[in-house]
């Protein structure tokens, strides 16, 4: 990764809580957000004022907000992954 050759190793060190902080905070929002949208799903099933198609949609779209979270989630590890490599080979 050349971007991180001019960068010294006590800011490294700070990158990297960087973004083990930003991990630490999308994980829990990650928890928030689908406690939201499971319950969310769950009131609207239960109303009478829903048509099955409507339900059928907040549920795709709770999912797939739960889905993008994951991804982000997963991605932001990875780069931890490779920073930390990169570190270690210094």
């Amino acid at each position: 990764m050349d971007w991180l050759k001019g960068v010294a190793k006590d800011e490294k060190s700070l990158l990297n809580m960087e973004l083990l902080r930003l991990h630490e905070e999308l994980a829990e929002f990650s928890e928030e957000c689908a406690f939201f949208c499971d319950a969310f799903v769950a009131i609207v099933s239960c109303c009478d004022n829903f048509e099955k198609d409507g339900i059928g949609g907040f549920e795709r779209n709770a999912h797939r907000l739960k889905r993008k979270s994951i991804e982000l989630k997963e991605r932001l590890q990875l780069i931890r992954g490779i920073e930390s490599q990169i570190s270690e080979s210094r």
